[in-house]
């Protein structure tokens, strides 16, 4: 068979003591480049060592935890292991593990009791999870499956488990920024049962939106968005496994720069600071770090705007006022002018799926936009970045972000002025607790009493 017709799987499944199918950190023999395969097992290295594709490698006959895009002879259905070849093996009955364990180098994340590892027929094991906590527990079955809107409210509980403390999840964002997300696909996410119980979740990303100036410079980019292990399950492995089936997925959909964060519908602009160890465990998966942005939080109880913000707009012609609906077509041309990246593409479709275009205050020049800032209250008709964590805020609650001003305005006082006119707009509605999200201009934000109050990690892989 050329090389141009096989599969992923094909591939691997051709060289029996192939080190990973996948451009991945965790690589057999990545401590120990003395790692080689013997017979179903690995020696050279303690189990203790032992990354998630070496762990997989010893599990010679394992059924996958879930199905995969790419399969082994997806171009030709007879296709099995005869040797170090593969024929005759059915596609319908084979998941990925089982077909690249018929080449004994990629079995699934669950380990198999010694004895277990030779010679099992394929499609009858039990399904066999991660060691329990204490001794003498014994294996607990786990399932794996794509992301269905009927586990949204599980997944939501799980991650308050998780992470609730600094970033309480509810079942309406969970949907929001899964299902609601541009390009979703129930595929793009793994979710982890045990006994009905869900304990792992994880949700990958790619842009395939036919937007002309962002669809070919996201082409070859995916976003890791959420990696969540229940407390009992963490430091077992399950994170490492979910992890490295998302950097499979990824790269193999054509993915060479991956995200922690960041993405459409993002809920991190990048790994969260406050949570201990993190930065440590994806640089140790290979990821590298670019930099920190911040959320910022202000009291806008009794602010108003300085006469100087209104006579900088009035200096230019200028006015400030919510966007009407006959505003629409001159604040997207603006943005495609100004922001043709994300900026426009959000706004866009903000308003196309009925979001009120009196959330969005524009800075008008005549007919013409010539800035915008994206507004959020309590009351408002889609859960943005800035109230995300509203739990952790007030009952009056709000926030902005973006806020952009056109090239040729800027040095004229006009952003600052916009900013402090936004921000008295929601003071006026009721808003005393507010979020500027994802920015690193603390000392411009600063200037109207906003201070950092979480800090992300951006990091790439």
């Amino acid at each position: 068979m050329s090389e141009g017709l096989w599969t992923l799987s094909e591939r691997v499944a051709a060289c029996a003591p192939r080190l990973s199918p996948y451009p991945l950190p965790f690589s057999l023999g990545r401590e120990n480049p003395q790692v080689r395969r013997q017979g179903a097992s690995l020696v050279g290295m303690s189990e203790g060592l032992r990354t998630f594709s070496e762990r997989v490698a010893a599990c010679a006959l394992r059924p996958s935890p879930y199905p995969l895009p790419f399969s082994l002879g997806r171009e030709n259905p007879q296709v099995r292991r005869q040797g170090a070849s593969l024929v005759g093996m059915s596609e319908g009955l084979r998941t990925l593990s089982e077909r690249v364990a018929a080449c004994g180098l990629l079995p699934s994340p669950y380990p198999l009791p010694e004895g277990e590892r030779e010679n099992a027929p394929l499609g009858i094991l039990p399904q066999i999870g991660y060691n329990g906590a204490q001794e003498g527990v014994s294996m607990t079955p786990l399932t794996w499956k794509p992301y269905r809107k009927s586990l949204a409210s599980d997944i939501a509980s799980l991650w308050n488990r998780a992470l609730g403390e600094h970033f309480p999840m509810s079942a309406h964002l969970l949907r929001q920024n899964t299902e609601g997300a541009p390009s979703f696909q129930p595929n793009d996410s793994t979710v982890v049962t045990s006994q009905d119980q869900v304990v792992g979740y994880i949700l990958t990303k790619r842009f395939h939106e036919p937007h002309p100036y962002l669809i070919e410079r996201l082409a070859s980019t995916g976003w890791i968005e959420a990696l969540i292990v229940d407390p009992a399950w963490q430091r077992k492995g399950l994170g490492r496994d979910l992890l490295a089936w998302a950097v499979c997925k990824l790269r193999s959909g054509g993915a060479d720069k991956l995200y922690l964060g960041s993405g459409f519908c993002h809920f991190f602009p990048g790994v969260p600071a406050e949570l201990p160890g993190l930065r440590d465990y994806f640089s140790k998966a290979g990821f590298r770090v670019l930099g920190v942005s911040h959320d910022l939080r202000g009291s806008l109880r009794g602010f108003a705007a300085p006469p100087s913000a209104l006579a900088a707009v009035t200096a230019v012609g200028g006015s400030v006022r919510p966007c009407r609906a006959e505003d629409i077509p001159a604040l997207i041309a603006f943005l495609q002018a100004e922001f043709p990246g994300r900026w426009h593409f959000d706004t866009k479709r903000f308003l196309s799926l009925g979001g009120n275009p009196q959330e969005i205050i524009i800075l008008r020049q005549g007919q013409a936009v010539i800035g915008f800032a994206h507004v959020f209250h309590w009351r408002a008709s889609y859960q943005g970045p800035p109230i995300y964590w509203h739990k952790l805020m007030g009952p009056h609650y709000g926030g902005l972000g973006p806020i952009g001003v056109a090239a040729g305005m800027r040095g004229k006082g006009l952003g600052l002025a916009l900013l402090q006119l936004a921000l008295q707009h929601v003071a006026d509605v009721g808003v005393q607790d507010a979020v500027i999200d994802w920015t690193t201009l603390t000392d411009f934000y600063g200037r109207v009493g906003f201070t950092p109050w979480k800090t992300y990690i951006r990091m790439e892989g």
